[in-house]
């Protein structure tokens, strides 16, 4: 998009401050610069003619709406983010888990969806950082939620809403930021105008989505699998996958090394899941995959600071990004 349409855009994050056509704010101003600068963290992927290289990426977008949103009326921030998850420890290696999270795959009586389809659905936070480039501290966890759905001709429609809000410290908060349900963006997609990463999902054997995760994270440089988690991450913002390809993604993924069992636990929407942690290629960073042990699916990813070499000033430990996604199984 160019300068006017990024502008319109910013400023539809927040209509009941901003009209239309009114001049950004000096905040607004200063995101825009900072979304413009930040350099795409996507490869230019190469899967036939299956890939196209959107001239805005989704998860850049995804990015900028959690930049402009940030904290709504809170009081003296206690944390920069959400608690970290309580994992119960688990016997299993990486390989066995992801085994597992496979036969549950293939077992289910009637996987949703048949074939993949053209849409999506996450509810997803971020830390928000300052003006002056600083992480944010936070009393209230206020996540979004996006609902995508698209189709060939590249029409389609994308719905970003507020979603539940609650405490830092995993209490629900009574009175803070939107009610939940509250439409913050609506964007609709002319045929030719949605800027999709991958036009045809069918085509995703376990060649390609191997060649998917090398082209994020290269085996032969010795990239993190964390790295790989982004192929996912893309992916799903704009796919809902076959139980299938759940499981190629998850097979794919044991070609790279140190992946960890951090056990079991509930994730921040209430569903029984197993974290699989991997490093970043950023200094300080993890990331961790989130499998239903129910269904086995990939419901989520989650990022963490793990040292003080994280280029974000926060203690050990803070969680500065989730995403979660509608486990269609």
């Amino acid at each position: 998009m160019n300068d006017d349409e990024l502008d319109e855009k910013l400023r539809l994050l927040n209509p009941a401050s901003t009209p239309s056509g009114a001049p950004l704010t000096a905040r607004q101003l200063a995101v825009r610069e900072r979304i413009i600068a930040t350099p795409v963290r996507r490869r230019t992927l190469v899967l036939a003619a299956a890939i196209t290289a959107p001239v805005a990426a989704l998860s850049v977008i995804v990015t900028m709406l959690f930049a402009v949103l940030g904290p709504v009326g809170q009081q003296p921030a206690v944390a920069y983010g959400p608690a970290p998850l309580s994992y119960s420890e688990s016997p299993l290696t990486a390989e066995e888990a992801i085994r597992m999270a496979q036969n549950h795959l293939a077992e289910a009586v009637s996987p949703v969806p048949p074939a993949p389809q053209r849409a999506a659905q996450s509810t997803s936070w971020r830390l928000v950082v300052s003006d002056q480039g600083e992480p944010q501290e936070v009393t209230f966890i206020e996540p979004i939620v996006t609902e995508l759905s698209w189709q060939a001709d590249l029409s389609g429609v994308r719905r970003v809403t507020a979603g539940e809000t609650y405490t830092a410290d995993g209490d629900q908060a009574l009175a803070s930021g939107l009610k939940p349900g509250t439409l913050i963006d609506e964007t609709h997609f002319a045929a030719g105008e949605y800027p999709a990463i991958l036009q045809d999902a069918a085509l995703l054997d376990e060649e390609r989505i191997r060649g998917l995760l090398n082209e994020y994270a290269p085996l032969a440089a010795g990239a993190p699998a964390g790295d790989a988690f982004w192929a996912v991450l893309d992916v799903f913002g704009e796919w809902t996958l076959t139980n299938e390809q759940h499981a190629r993604f998850l097979g794919a993924l044991l070609d790279y090394p140190n992946l960890k069992v951090l056990g079991t636990t509930q994730d921040r929407l209430g569903r029984d899941v197993l974290g699989l942690q991997a490093s970043m290629s950023t200094p300080g960073e993890t990331a961790t995959l989130l499998l239903s042990t129910t269904t086995g699916r990939i419901v989520g990813i989650e990022t963490s600071v793990t040292s003080a070499e994280h280029p974000l000033a926060v203690p050990k430990g803070t969680v500065i990004a989730y995403i979660l996604w509608k486990d269609n199984a």
